[in-house]
């Protein structure tokens, strides 16, 4: 009797870890390519500042130690730590493009986070899916019927305009915004081809996958619908999942048994 809940604990605990699996996988091949490339860089970069270290540390040494050794100890030990901090630093901050699959896991691992509060047993998730060489980030199946989820995360803001216009905003420039449907035809796509391989391997006809988009970042909507792709802010989800109406899923046990065979590794 206690065995059950135990499992049903640590199976909720492993469907969350899967989230953002595959971005995370990305960023670390490739930021450990980036450094493989710039690692004559860094290396002249630590020289250099080693060496800045030193000559403060020998002329504190001089000057300092002999009349206020502690202040010389404290102040060199500080000096070495900037120095050892600003190593780290260059190294843990590779180009947009490769930090971009960090963002990516950390909107997944937020969103799983979310959807790991909706009620057991009237839910089912299913976290990063593999679809090929890309990946469904999130499959919620449930009273609400199907839907597709795409993670983002982001520093800009995002708004709607006329219920059909997506517009970024840069967080620090207020006067740099465009409208992009870039993110809304992809959730579109992916929605229709979860909707083809359900219908595949589960033998269901004419089903409905709803596209969403959770945001991870300033929306001051809250809540939005462009393009029949609903948009909701990461902090909203679970309150507006449960003001949906039901669907009225027919066999969501056999929905939920036809995606598992396809889930990627760890």
């Amino acid at each position: 009797m206690v065995i059950a809940p135990i499992r049903d604990i640590l199976e909720a605990r492993k469907v969350r870890r899967r989230a953002g699996s595959r971005a995370r996988e990305k960023y670390q091949a490739q930021r450990k390519k980036w450094l493989r490339r710039n690692r004559l860089r860094f290396a002249l970069l630590s020289a250099l500042l080693a060496a800045v270290w030193l000559t403060l540390h020998l002329l504190v040494m001089r000057f300092t130690a002999p009349t206020h050794p502690t202040l010389a100890a404290w102040a060199s030990g500080a000096m070495a730590g900037a120095v050892v901090m600003g190593i780290v630093l260059a190294r843990e901050s590779p180009p947009s493009l490769i930090a971009k699959w960090q963002q990516g896991a950390w909107g997944e691992e937020s969103t799983a986070r979310k959807l790991a509060k909706l009620p057991r047993g009237r839910w089912d998730v299913l976290n990063d899916l593999g679809n090929g060489i890309y990946n469904f980030d999130h499959v919620l199946v449930g009273p609400a019927g199907v839907m597709c989820i795409n993670s983002k995360w982001s520093e800009r803001r995002l708004s709607v305009e006329g219920g059909s216009r997506v517009v970024f905003t840069e967080r620090y420039d207020e006067d740099r915004s465009w409208s992009d449907d870039a993110i809304v035809r992809q959730a579109r796509r992916d929605a229709f081809s979860l909707k083809q391989r359900i219908e595949r391997q589960a033998g269901v006809q004419r089903l409905w996958v709803q596209p969403v988009i959770v945001w991870w970042g300033e929306f001051p909507d809250g809540v939005a619908r462009v393009n029949d792709v609903d948009i909701v802010h990461g902090d909203k989800l679970v309150e507006w999942l449960g003001q949906l109406p039901a669907r009225g899923l027919k066999d969501q046990a056999a929905v939920v048994a036809a995606l598992k065979p396809g889930r990627r590794s760890r």
